[in-house]
C-alpha cells in the first residue's frame, strides 16, 4: 500500500512540467509570485501585495551564494514602467544601443497554461483563467 501511495505522489507531481502566464513580477524585489500557487498574493486597490522569501545575506566570494533567507512584505503597482531595448547594435556583439521606458501593466486576470513534457516537447494540457484575489 505504501508503494502504491508513493507511486501516486510521484506521478501526480510529474504530471505538469511547466506553468506559464501565472506570475506577477515584483520589480523592486526582483522576483515573481505565482497567482496559482501563492497563498499570500492579493490585490489591494491597484497594488499587488505578497509575502516573499528573499535572500537577506550573501557570501562574498565569486559564487554569491545565499547564506540566510527571510520573509519580507512586497508590493508592486499594477501599472508601472520598465526599460526595453529599442535598438540593438547587431552582429556578433548584439548589445542594446538604446533603451526606452515603456508602460508595464500586469492584469489581475491571468491566462494560465499548463504543460506536460512528452518526448522533450511541451504539450499543452489545459488553459484556465485565474484572478488574483482582493486583499482582506
Amino acid at each position: 500500500m505504501k508503494t502504491l501511495i508513493l507511486l501516486a505522489v510521484l506521478f501526480s507531481s510529474t504530471a505538469f512540467a511547466s506553468v506559464t502566464g501565472d506570475k506577477i513580477h515584483f520589480q523592486s524585489d526582483s522576483t515573481y509570485v505565482s497567482a496559482v500557487f501563492s497563498k499570500t498574493l492579493c490585490l489591494n486597490g491597484d497594488t499587488y501585495e505578497a509575502m516573499i522569501t528573499k535572500c537577506m545575506e550573501w557570501t562574498n566570494d565569486d559564487d554569491r551564494d545565499c547564506v540566510r533567507y527571510g520573509k519580507v512584505f512586497a508590493t508592486q503597482p499594477m501599472n508601472s514602467t520598465r526599460q526595453r531595448c529599442a535598438q540593438y547594435s547587431g552582429g556578433d556583439d548584439d548589445r542594446c544601443r538604446e533603451w526606452v521606458t515603456v508602460p508595464y501593466v500586469q492584469s489581475p486576470v491571468r491566462t494560465v497554461k499548463w504543460y506536460r513534457d512528452s518526448d522533450n516537447k511541451d504539450v499543452l494540457i489545459r488553459t484556465e483563467i485565474v484572478t488574483v484575489p482582493a486583499c482582506n
